[in-house]
């Protein structure tokens, strides 16, 4: 890295920033401070966006945890263009050598991600409401690639604190309340600290407060900053649809589904409808003497990426020996209010009804918990040639007819052997 260009595009950043410091100075050093509190921190918080992503180049940041609940710290690499409203995002263990956790790349308002996690599909694409984020004051999509503005973006709470030294430099301190539905009146509260000649990162802490008022230190993230050339980084380095090809088991997963002994069935590698278009996510794939001699079949999976949610699952096998468990959300029991208001267990009620799929016999299975409930599930059971075939559509997505469920059962083709 040249480090003279790199102090050159510090002093130009603090340049533009200039202003903010000025006004900033006056609010956070006493005797700024109008009637309605500190007025100033949206626009810090605005400058701190851009800082890290300037005109003309490329912002790196490089952000390091350390994990105060004993759990292994990682390393996130994160590559912000501004100029093209786009990001990049990968992330590891902290220790040497270690592989990829996850990588993200954003572009167009559109965001893939990989992860090495095995509960889910490795590798994702889905759509960004960019009328959302502008709103929290996240308009341009390079700011959505640094997860911790992202995060103060969002916060319901924001305030300044004052100046502070921090590894040195003169800093601002920043305090941000973010409350998030699933957490139960746990509240996140972050305090990032600002270098304040450039607005650039330098340090965030994060704690947690308990409903019952209990606090937690959770970690602690320090940042380094510089910029990339353009012309550094391959054609494709942002490109969410590069990402999905790169890191899509798809090939590997649909040749593995070849050897377990039937021909698999599929909906292409994309599904055109015009209620909606579903890309192809497939899980593993692991025969039935995998896991301890349970029957393990493969099950692709169709989600949509503007909805950004799975539309259709797919599960199969050899008609002669694949069986399927039933999916939870049809056997229940599930909570409801009883007499008096009291919860109690019901089942799903489910209605068998006898279709034809490509002219052979099918099942099409409907289960409501209620006349009156409006959730409902559907799949379909049909056998094609010496295969077995599941397919479920979620309850809440845009093929949850029955019409669209029998037409996307007609659209199943055998995978050919080179997809």
């Amino acid at each position: 890295m040249d480090v003279s260009r790199v102090g050159k595009k510090r002093a130009l950043v603090g340049a533009v920033t200039a202003a903010l410091v000025l006004v900033l100075g006056a609010a956070c050093g006493g005797g700024g401070e109008e009637e309605d509190g500190l007025p100033d921190v949206e626009e810090v918080v605005a400058g701190a966006l851009r800082a890290v992503a300037p005109p003309g180049e490329i912002g790196h940041l490089e952000v390091t945890q350390e994990n105060l609940l004993g759990g292994k710290a990682w390393v996130q690499e994160i590559w912000l263009d501004a100029d093209g409203e786009r990001f990049r995002r990968e992330q590891r263990l902290a220790e040497e050598d270690e592989p990829l956790l996850s990588v993200t790349a954003g572009e167009q308002w559109r965001v893939a991600s990989y992860t090495a996690a095995e509960m889910a599909p490795p590798v994702s694409i889905d759509t960004v409401d960019r009328n959302e984020w502008a709103e929290r004051g996240v308009d341009n999509f390079a700011y959505f690639g640094v997860e911790h503005l992202r995060s103060l973006a969002e916060a319901q709470d924001r305030r300044l604190v004052g100046e502070t030294i921090v590894e040195g430099q003169a800093a601002v301190t920043v305090e941000g309340k973010l409350v998030r539905e699933w957490m139960r009146g746990t509240v996140i509260v972050m305090t990032l600290d600002l270098d304040k000649a450039t607005l650039l990162p330098v340090e965030l802490r994060e704690r947690y407060i308990e409903p019952d008022g209990s606090q937690m230190e959770t970690s602690i993230l320090r940042f380094h900053w510089d910029t990339v050339l353009p012309d550094e980084l391959r054609a494709e380095f942002f490109s969410p649809d590069a990402l999905f090809t790169a890191y899509s088991p798809v090939h590997k997963t649909l040749a593995e589904m070849s050897e377990l002994g039937f021909t698999p069935y599929w909906l292409g590698d994309k599904y055109e409808d015009p209620k909606g278009q579903l890309d192809l996510y497939p899980w593993d794939v692991q025969d039935e003497r995998d896991v301890d001699g349970i029957a393990r079949w493969p099950r692709l999976v169709y989600a949509s990426e503007d909805a950004g949610l799975t539309v259709v699952t797919i599960r199969e096998g050899p008609a002669s020996r694949a069986r399927f468990e039933p999916r939870v959300e049809v056997t229940g029991p599930w909570i409801v209010p009883g007499p008096g208001g009291a919860p109690t267990e019901a089942y799903p009620q489910v209605h068998e009804e006898r279709v034809t799929v490509q002219g052979r016999p099918a099942t099409l299975n409907t289960a409501r918990l209620s006349v009156n409930n409006e959730v409902t599930h559907r799949w379909l059971v049909v056998t094609l040639g010496e295969t077995i075939i599941e397919l479920h559509v979620e309850e809440e997505g845009p093929f949850e007819s029955k019409e669209a469920i029998l037409a996307l059962a007609q659209a199943l083709v055998p995978v050919p052997e080179q997809p």
